[in-house]
């Protein structure tokens, strides 16, 4: 069951150290979701740190799962000659971990005047049913994931600041 810890130790980020995101559980936007808000944010290097979850600028993550989970099934195929072959259908869960983020896009007009935008991060996890049997294979894709943005996290900001890949 997705629940994370109470509080996240974010990545390293060049200029940032020991960042910290304290969580709080929240209502869903949806009866198939679980939702999380950032309450405080800590670590040292950050501009402001008083940029948590409020109304004007949502930090939350969500995990949407599918409204109907889907089960394998199968069909029976007629093949050449009388044999019959049993297959399994390509049906999947799809899963979908949304983070929000509202930023202060203030430098675009006067100052003083505050323009919050919402940032969005998604990361869809499409399972096909039936793989209750290769769960290793689940672990290892989320496991790569994880390993790849906590390698990559410096090069994906400035490649998200720069538009440059």
């Amino acid at each position: 069951m997705w629940s994370p810890d109470s509080s996240i130790t974010g990545l390293p980020i060049s200029g940032i150290t020991s960042p910290a995101f304290p969580l709080a559980a929240d209502l869903a936007p949806a009866p198939n979701a679980r939702q999380y808000y950032v309450s405080s944010i800590s670590g040292s290097g950050w501009s402001s740190t008083a940029d948590s979850h409020s109304i004007d600028r949502p930090f939350t993550a969500t995990l949407f799962r599918p409204v109907v989970l889907k089960s394998a099934r199968f069909e029976l195929n007629a093949g050449l000659g009388g044999a019959s072959t049993i297959k399994n259908t390509t049906d999947r869960n799809v899963y979908t971990l949304l983070i929000r983020k509202g930023a202060d896009c203030s430098t675009l007009i006067s100052s003083g005047v505050h323009d919050y935008q919402l940032m969005t991060a998604k990361v869809e996890f499409s399972i096909p049913v039936g793989i209750s049997n290769d769960t290793e294979s689940i672990k290892k894709m989320v496991s790569f994931l994880g390993g790849l943005l906590t390698e990559e996290t410096d090069d994906l900001v400035q490649s998200l600041y720069t538009g440059v890949i």
